[in-house]
């Protein structure tokens, strides 16, 4: 699953892509007239299929795309929800980078090609938070909200668990919870977790994008997957 789920990954990259960078190919390919449709930042108005070819032609203006975070959700056996964010760093406004949310539904056909049944994309206004770490060695480390897994505690330091690097700090988790975005949940005594990386709950662990499962006490569950919902858009499922 996890071989399937990275692929389907990778496609939805470069499906992103495709469309920044104007390749026209792939996306009279993935996209056609019954796929729905949601830009909502673009030219002001709805972005259709009919206008989709215009959305291509602003690939002269963007430099790159810069993905952070990404969660699979599987429908059926070829249909899949793919929601995550991404960075686009534009050339035409001092190489500055936006933050963006994308859901893409999609289905994948026997030959493994793929047809996209809904897009959306739209800018996230939500400013997102970033922290000036230092570890038990002095040093220095940067991190944004989509950048961090989960903390850990471990005696009187803590563990900020992120998907590039691993970094031990000095000092409880409660105080370092008081300085955390809304994003990340206290799953347990242990383990504060950000929303934004849960793959996969159950009644007795959460499943993050990297494989790892942080457990959950009974008594915490419903509370959990209350606040993972209010973070979700559904498709298919009932609450």
């Amino acid at each position: 699953m996890d071989i399937q789920n990275n692929w389907i990954k990778k496609q939805a990259m470069h499906l992103l892509e495709a469309l920044y960078q104007g390749e026209q190919r792939v996306v009279e390919e993935s996209y056609n007239p019954n796929t729905e449709i949601w830009i909502p930042y673009a030219w002001g108005k709805e972005c259709d299929y009919e206008t989709l070819g215009c959305f291509c032609k602003i690939h002269n203006k963007v430099d790159r795309l810069r993905h952070l975070s990404c969660v699979i959700q599987a429908q059926t056996q070829s249909e899949y929800v793919i929601s995550g964010n991404y960075y686009v760093i534009w050339k035409d406004k001092g190489q500055k980078e936006v933050y963006m949310h994308y859901t893409i539904f999609l289905e994948v056909s026997k030959d493994s090609s793929i047809i996209v049944k809904y897009l959306h994309i739209s800018e996230n206004y939500k400013e997102k938070k970033r922290y000036c770490v230092k570890d038990v060695r002095e040093r220095l480390f940067f991190l944004s909200d989509d950048e961090i897994l989960y903390l850990e505690a471990l005696h009187n330091h803590v563990i900020w668990h992120g998907i590039s690097c691993e970094v031990e700090t000095v000092g409880s988790l409660k105080q370092t919870e008081k300085e955390l975005s809304s994003d990340f949940i206290r799953i347990q005594r242990s383990y504060v977790v950000n929303v934004k990386h849960i793959r996969k709950i159950a009644r007795c662990y959460a499943e993050l994008d990297n494989g790892e499962m942080i457990p959950i006490p009974v008594k915490k569950y419903c509370n959990v997957k209350e606040r993972i919902w209010k973070n979700e858009i559904y498709i298919g499922i009932r609450k």
